[in-house]
């Protein structure tokens, strides 16, 4: 059936999503002879870590050059444009699709067991072989089915490629940095974010894991531009990110009004102005300065790179989710995501059902490994239990994670904010490492500015600055209630 193999294709050059699944779960051998060196050489491209795209038909060819397979530039510029031609329905149909094209394949081996078996019995039959033979197609067969990554070898096999790759790294570390969150003690940790990966951020109410979220978000988006750089000078080390609010309206949409909303927050932690003094319409004139500027700086900036702010209610589902990144992904090639939070999802928010949240944390790592995208959410902490319920001295693990162990099974990192008694007395922000597959646990301190709506890393701070307080200013307490 050569037309599945050319309706399977057309979606994978379409949909970025559908490349990515035929990834997954998708070997050379599943396509029709005439279409397995077309497979072949678009998905090596897709798997290009400095490429990660479908390739157009003139990209693809140059590819073709630079790869090694040249000699078959001819036959895939018109399988190319065949598959062009075949054109894609709705994005749903490719599930159908996909499906037939497992079960084809499912025939094609046990058509193949078949006429091995009625070929091959006889006296001198070699038994042993013969079982060797359904067990490896017993286990192709169970393969397709179950989507498994068919990436596989001995370490031995790969050796070759590690050691080129860490040439190339160590000639272009720039290049191969993830998300940044603008925090150099992390930042070192994890050489930034990377594509696939969820990150929790864990604290009690009030402890200012929202506001976490958000200062990552917005040092993701300017990278190393400031307020202070010229519009002709703006840099590309940001990212283009999608925030979305499941708890703080957007805007005031258009209305006059002092009340507080998430894009009032940002441009008070982006211009490092008073809040309270900005919703009041009260700021002394160094602040009205710094207002003025950072409205420039967003107004201009924004022409470069996107911070897109999504307002969606609470008890939106995972598909919601997805949805809403397909949908922002059509206009801009999104670098980090946000989903404040995880708490307020469908399903999380019912206590009876323990395991919700941790279904939910599963589907938000399958949508960030499908985009290719990082995903950072708050989470809450489960209070203590002890009889005085006092915060000092608590534990802080992954067990601590809103009743559903799930969310951290399904996380690449979990960070939980430790919390004191009257915590809105202390500057410092002690910032528990509980997991992360790729580095040791640990500690990181940060500091509260929460009336500027920021948190700091000390260690970005510049080494002019002597005295932290100076920096920072006195008026860095706020209520818990107000920076969730």
């Amino acid at each position: 059936m050569k037309g599945l193999d050319q309706a399977i294709l057309a979606y994978a050059i379409k949909h970025k999503k559908s490349m990515m699944e035929l990834s997954r779960s998708v070997k050379a051998s599943y396509f029709s002879n005439d279409f397995k060196d077309f497979y072949t050489i678009l998905h090596s491209a897709f798997l290009d870590p400095s490429i990660k795209e479908t390739l157009s038909p003139t990209a693809l060819m140059q590819y073709c050059d630079a790869s090694g397979f040249g000699a078959l530039k001819s036959k895939i510029a018109n399988q190319y444009q065949e598959v062009l031609e075949t054109g894609v329905g709705p994005e749903g149909d490719f599930k159908l699709y996909l499906k037939l094209f497992k079960e084809r394949y499912n025939k094609v081996l046990v058509s193949e067991l078949s006429q091995n078996l009625s070929a091959g019995i006889s006296v001198n039959t070699d038994i042993k072989e013969l079982n060797k033979r359904i067990i490896d197609i017993n286990r192709e067969v169970n393969a397709i089915h179950q989507g498994k990554s068919f990436d596989e070898g001995t370490l031995g096999e790969d050796i070759v490629n590690i050691y080129k790759e860490y040439g190339y790294i160590s000639t272009n570390p720039q290049d191969f940095k993830g998300v940044l969150t603008g925090f150099d003690s992390l930042d070192n940790l994890t050489n930034g974010f990377f594509g696939g990966e969820l990150i929790i951020i864990a604290g009690f109410e009030g402890s200012g894991k929202s506001l976490v979220s958000m200062n990552w978000a917005i040092n993701a988006w300017m990278g190393s531009n400031t307020i202070d750089s010229p519009a002709t000078e703006f840099n590309d080390s940001g990212s283009n990110v999608l925030y979305i609010s499941l708890e703080m309206p957007r805007s005031n949409r258009g209305q006059m009004s002092s009340s507080a909303n998430l894009n009032k927050r940002m441009v008070s932690c982006i211009g490092q102005i008073p809040f309270t003094d900005l919703r009041k319409g009260v700021l002394q004139q160094e602040d009205l300065q710094k207002f003025k500027k950072s409205c420039k700086f967003i107004k201009d900036y924004d022409k470069c790179k996107k911070l897109f702010v999504a307002d969606m209610p609470r008890g939106v589902g995972v598909d919601d989710i997805e949805a809403k990144i397909l949908e922002v992904q059509d206009s801009m090639d999104i670098g980090l995501v946000v989903v404040d939070y995880i708490g307020l999802m469908k399903g999380a928010e019912d206590a009876a059902d323990w395991q919700a949240q941790g279904a939910i944390a599963a589907g938000l790592h399958e949508v960030a490994r499908v985009y290719d995208v990082p995903i950072v959410s708050p989470c809450q902490v489960n209070r203590p239990g002890n009889a005085g319920h006092s915060l000092n001295n608590q534990k802080y693990n992954t067990t601590r994670l809103a009743r559903a162990s799930g969310i951290s099974h399904n996380a690449n990192m979990v960070f939980v904010i430790e919390s004191r008694d009257n915590e809105y007395q202390y500057q410092d922000m002690p910032f528990q490492i509980v997991k992360m597959r790729d580095a040791e646990r640990g500690e990181l301190q940060f500091v509260k500015d929460f009336a500027r709506m920021r948190i700091y890393d000390p260690s970005s701070i510049s080494s002019s600055t002597t005295d932290l307080n100076d920096f920072i200013g006195i008026e860095n307490v706020a209520s818990e209630s107000d920076n969730d």
